[in-house]
């Protein structure tokens, strides 16, 4: 967290080994989860995403859904920092699918980034209705709006058909939210970055 990466990177690789040694393989997917972190905080892409399907790979293995959901996501993040859409969509997915109904909030700031990946593949429809989804799920756990939805949702009624928006709301949004989901979308303004919800899924396992 102090951005000291090769000493971090030491460390987990010594845990990584004990963890081996002792044939701790649970556990030592979270250490391979972490070490992707490390590397895709330092674009090491083909690091990270290696260190990924390393942790994924146990995970599945040992039927830890829950937790593949955050490497699912991870990868998910650096699929889209390479531009690499349709292999993001895919992993977004995938972790939207464990964490819909398991944990709303993080499904939340899954369905935003899946989202983002929809609007950058031109497929605006689908992307308005996933950030709908994100928005709303936001909502009901923390009372308020998210403006990484707002925003991008602002940005995508430009690129839809007239009208579009207004019929997904109405038949994605609880009646009691839409005027005022409306209103919001109105007065924000288009997104600045692909960034995160601060309290969404974050890094860590």
């Amino acid at each position: 967290e102090q951005r000291r990466f090769p000493e971090a990177e030491a460390s987990y690789r010594q845990a990584l080994d004990i963890l081996l040694e002792f044939g701790d393989q649970h556990r030592a997917a979270s250490t391979y989860h972490n070490l992707g972190v490390i590397a895709q905080e330092q674009r090491r892409f083909t690091e990270a995403e290696a260190s990924y399907r390393k942790a994924l790979d146990i995970k599945l293995e040992f039927g830890d859904q829950h937790s593949a959901a955050s490497t699912y996501h991870q990868l998910g993040k650096v699929a889209q920092e390479q531009r690499r859409f349709p292999e993001a969509e895919a992993s977004y997915r995938q972790a939207l699918d464990i964490r819909r109904d398991s944990d709303p909030p993080a499904a939340s700031g899954i369905a935003t980034m899946l989202g983002i990946t929809l609007a950058r593949l031109g497929r605006h429809h689908e992307a308005v209705r996933t950030l709908l989804y994100a928005a709303v799920t936001w909502h009901q756990q923390t009372g308020r709006w998210d403006s990484r939805d707002l925003a991008w949702l602002h940005r995508e009624r430009a690129l839809t058909s007239p009208g579009d928006l207004a019929a997904l709301i109405r038949t994605e949004v609880p009646p009691e939210l839409a005027d005022d989901l409306t209103t919001a979308i109105e007065q924000a303004t288009d997104p600045a970055d692909d960034s995160e919800k601060d309290e969404g899924d974050s890094t860590r396992p």
